[in-house]
Parts: C-alpha cells; structure tokens; sequence
C-alpha cells in the first residue's frame, strides 16, 4: 500500500494541479467566511496526505473540477481506509483508456458499483464536475447506497441524491454545493472532507485504546452540548462527570448533566462536588441560559441518579486506579480539581493532562473586562491547578468568536437533526436573547464545545502556545485575570524565566467546528 500511496500522492498532485488550470466558476462571490471553510477543509484534506500546493503555486480553490478528478478524490477517501484494496487495472470506459492517468481510480470505483457511467458507455471524464455528481459518488462510496440507487432517468436521481447527501452531512457549511452546477476545488475539498468526517478513522486491528475522561462541569447548556459531544465520540471513555456550583447550583447543575448524558445515550456515571470555592466561600450560582441553565424550556427530566460517592474522591479514587491515564476536562470553575490536589497531591500528580475551558486567552473577559466567568468563579482554584505541575492546555474565550459563533441558521439545524440537536437547541434560547440584547443577533458563543471538540480532535487546533500562566487572586479590578508570559519572547523589564506550565490553543479551524458538531451528534 506505500506504494499506492505514493502514486496516489502523485495523481492527486496531478489532479489538483489541472484543476487550478481550468476557468473559474462563474458569478460566484468571493465570501471570506466560505473562502475560510474551504481552506480549513483543504488543510483538514492535507493532514490526510491529499497535497494542497505544488512546485509551480498553490491549489485555487475557486478553479472548477472535471469528473475524473472527482472519482480520484472520491477513491483515494477510501482506499485511505482500505489499504489492502487493489486498483482497478483495465480500461473502465469507451472513453477511459487503460493507460491514461485516471483510469485505475475510474476502473476501482466502477468495479464497485460507485459509477456506471452514461449509456453509451462512456464517462465524460473531462466534463465539469457538478455537485450532485460528486455527492453521488461520495454517496455510494461511503456505503450509503450504491449506484444502482441513482440510476433512474430524468431528475429523480439527482433528488434522491440531493436528500441523502443532506441528511448526511455532505452539504454542511455550502448549501449552494447541492445541485447541477459545477463544482469548485473548495467546495470539493469541503464536502471530501464532510464525507471523511463520516468514516472510521482505521480499520478495527489499527484501533487504539480509548482515552479515558473525567469531564468536571457546572452544567449549564454549553456544559451540555459539550458532555453530549463527547458522549458521541467513540475514541474516549468518560469514567465519570463531576459537578459544581456556576452556572446554577449544585443540584441543578447535577440534573443538566445527568439529562444532557441521557439524551446522548451514556451511562457515565454522575458525581455531586463542591458548592463552595476552594477557599471555603459559598458561591453564588449566576446564569445566562435561564433559571436552570438550559433555557427554561422544560428538558431537564432525568432518569439517572447521581452516585453516592463525592466528586472529589471519584477523581481522586479513579487516577490511583488509572495512573498516567486520566486526562481531565475542566468546563466550570476548578475548585474539585484544586480540592482533589489539596487532598491527595501525590495521587493527582497521576494525571495525564488537564483540559481547561477558562481564562480569556489573549482578549477580553466576560466576567470582567479581562476575566472569564469560570476563572472568576473561583481564581484560587483556578491558580492552584495551574501551579500543581501538571500539564494544562487551556482554550480561552479569543478562540470562540468569529466563525466559531453558532447563527440561527445553523440552530435550525440542529433542531433537524435528531433528539440531542434538538436538544442543545432549545437549551440555547436564552443565551441568544442575552447576546441579542447585547448586539450580536444572529451571532452566539458555545465555548465549551469548542474546548471539547480540541480534547477530541487534535487536527481541530490550528496553533498553541507555550507559555507560563499566573491567576490573579488578589480582589480587586484584575481579580482572576489570568497572565501569559509567552516562551521564547523577551519583554522589555520583567525577566522571562518562568516554569512553562501552559498550551494555550490560540487558533483553531473555525469553519469546520458547527459542522463537525453535528456530525459527531449524529451517530
């Protein structure tokens, strides 16, 4: 297979190079949003091993595709999965010949019911390439159905084609890839990558061991979209969710957790924690997402019970059991996880990595003009799992904004997706009325999920940074500010020479995190 690879790699060159030689499509704006989605999916495609620039410039992606091209995409997304499949090795079609360049991948594809062709025998292999043709090989290649599906007269393949490629996912993030007009290589490259997204990622032999999770909350709707996100991911294991006071109190916030796993399909155990801060003062639940934290909309009936066992010695108990292994994500305010180092600090030198939704990164706050809520809520905390000497890869709120921020365009879909779309949905209504009040109608911050889809993806995150972070506890304007003093840069009066006890995520590929979203949701 290396050497199928190494021939894939060359056609793919081939192939992208010719289609940046061939015109543009026509009467297309320029959309900087679109134009980012396209370029985090060519970069997605990269990470593949599909080559995104060559010797003589870059991959355009407004240049339009042909129909052999399409099938060599849609072949190399499978024989990246099935490496001992052979290529195809006659001439598929009157118009294919056995030596031409294509023709393998044409005859591999053919072979497997993905084309058939025309009916006068041949492929048109140097026609534009339209949405519907892609999505139809993308469709059958995948699994879904084979070409025989589509075979009908007329237009009622393209019908048939078009409903299952949106129910699918293929046409998220660029509607307008749906129908007989020509294919561009971003729109190609976004739904390659949609349809990617769908398959597993290696055979069951190549697997790995799942990554085992605690994930700590205070469960307000962005808490639950990001549990539920998480409990659709095959690749971890959450050994249990612990709760807090913040956005709601503690028994409230036991109840979100417990529904959002139900409706997600988990059995993951539920663990009530702390409802005073580290330092022994009680808090004061405050929310943005309604008097339960998930928008008042009468979701939270759940089944489940919460376990006997305190929070503090489940974490405590669940990294001597595993250690080197537990990797913990932070949601909320981190008094269990300072409680938990306070009590047992040799125990929890066990952990793996801490995942921490908190901070502002390098912008502005939202609990203050530089603090984050989860921070403020508890910066003692907060500072003694910074210092503990664990490694701590935080996502601050800088990440979230941007094409990050979910419209209400993309709430509607999720509303169309299955129970726990709808479920995160309604939960968000009041979280889009507050930022409707504060000028962002169209426009809602979900920064949790963000945070959980880095744990989960590492390809999510376009860039990070080493750095030494310091909590301010000291009350006051700067309360719970959290500094960076970034390694490697020389500031002009204090002296850099701090432990590097930091990754801070400072980019990640925010045209592809709705739908990314929605497809890990849907399984």
């Amino acid at each position: 297979m290396r050497m199928h690879k190494k021939i894939l790699a060359g056609l793919l060159s081939g192939l992208l190079l010719i289609g940046s030689c061939l015109p543009a499509a026509a009467s297309r704006e320029a959309d900087p949003q679109i134009e980012t989605l396209y370029q985090d999916a060519l970069s997605a495609m990269k990470e593949k091993g599909v080559p995104d620039s060559f010797p003589d410039g870059p991959f355009l992606t407004e240049a339009v595709l042909n129909r052999e091209q399409g099938a060599v995409i849609t072949a190399s997304l499978i024989l990246g999965k099935e490496a001992e499949t052979p290529f195809g090795d006659s001439a598929p079609f009157a118009d294919v010949s056995a030596d031409r360049w294509s023709a393998p991948y044409i005859a591999w594809c053919r072979d497997r019911g993905i084309l058939l062709g025309y009916g006068d025998g041949c492929f048109h292999p140097e026609d534009p390439l339209t949405g519907d043709q892609f999505a139809k090989m993308l469709l059958c290649a995948l699994g879904t159905a084979r070409d025989g599906k589509y075979a009908d007269s007329g237009d009622a393949w393209a019908e048939a084609v078009r409903t299952d490629a949106a129910l699918q996912g293929l046409y998220d993030g660029d509607t307008s890839m749906a129908g007989s007009v020509p294919l561009t290589g971003g729109q190609a490259a976004l739904m390659a990558y949609n349809a990617l997204s769908l398959q597993s990622p290696a055979a069951p032999e190549e697997k790995q061991a799942k990554r085992k999770l605690i994930i700590d909350t205070d469960t307000g709707a962005d808490d639950a979209s990001a549990l539920i996100l998480a409990a659709k991911d095959d690749s971890v294991d959450i050994l249990g969710v612990t709760t807090l006071v913040g956005n709601v109190n503690l028994e409230q916030s036991t109840q979100n957790a417990l529904m959002a796993l139900e409706v997600a399909g988990s059995g993951a155990p539920v663990y009530k924690g702390a409802e005073k801060t580290y330092g022994g003062r009680g808090i004061e639940a405050f929310s943005v997402f309604g008097m339960d934290g998930m928008g008042d909309a009468d979701l939270i009936h759940p089944t489940g019970k919460v376990q006997e066992e305190d929070a503090i010695s489940f974490i405590i108990n669940t990294v001597r059991e595993n250690p080197g292994e537990v990797e913990l994500v932070v949601l909320g305010p981190a008094t269990n996880i300072a409680l938990a180092m306070k009590e047992a600090p040799e125990v929890m030198k066990q952990v793996k990595m801490i995942w921490s939704m908190g901070t502002a990164g390098l912008g502005p706050g939202n609990a203050s003009p530089v603090a984050e809520f989860n921070v403020y809520g508890d910066a003692e905390a907060y500072r003694v799992m910074l210092d503990f000497g664990v490694p701590v890869t935080i996502v601050g709120l800088d990440v979230c904004g941007g094409d990050a921020m979910w419209t209400s365009e993309q709430f509607d879909m999720l509303e169309g997706t299955n129970e726990a779309g709808r479920f995160v949905s309604k939960s968000f209504e009041k979280i889009r009325a507050f930022y409707a009040s504060n000028g962002s109608a169209d426009a809602t911050m979900n920064c949790d999920s963000v945070a959980m889809m880095c744990v989960l993806d590492p390809g999510f995150v376009k860039s990070s940074i080493r750095a030494h972070g310091s909590c301010i506890t000291e009350e006051g304007e700067t309360y719970a500010q959290v500094i960076f003093y970034q390694e490697g840069f020389n500031y002009d009066v204090v002296e850099n020479d701090f432990l590097y006890n930091v990754t801070l995520v400072s980019d990640v590929k925010e045209g592809l995190y709705f739908s990314n979203y929605r497809k890990t949701i849907l399984k």
